[in-house]
């Protein structure tokens, strides 16, 4: 929804909305992020390293727009470790795809 995180206020030229979960988890394990949508999402998993007053220092772990040739919902499983911050990043595929949507985390 247009109430969401916005692209263009991070990146400028930057369109579409987005929304950020926080994942920590206690023991080292596989975790499968899996969103669903009438719309085209796209879903990222970021593992943060460090964070400073004005940087953060980030690597995408996992990341999928559509699941098949006909579901454009995203499915991403990834090997979390524990104590760690990780963002999960849902968002429309393009700046025109937004609405309501489920994130199940498995």
């Amino acid at each position: 929804a247009d109430t969401d995180c916005d692209f263009g206020d991070i990146n400028t030229g930057g369109e579409g909305f987005y929304e950020i979960w926080r994942v920590r988890v206690a023991t080292a394990q596989d975790i499968t992020f899996d969103a669903n949508s009438t719309f085209d999402n796209y879903l990222a998993v970021i593992r943060v390293n460090a964070v400073t007053a004005t940087d953060i220092d980030a690597t995408v772990i996992g990341e999928n727009d559509d699941r098949s040739a006909t579901n454009l919902n995203a499915l991403v499983t990834v090997r979390l470790q524990p104590n760690v911050d990780y963002a999960v990043v849902v968002s429309g595929y393009d700046d025109t795809e937004v609405g309501a949507y489920t994130l199940a985390i498995r």
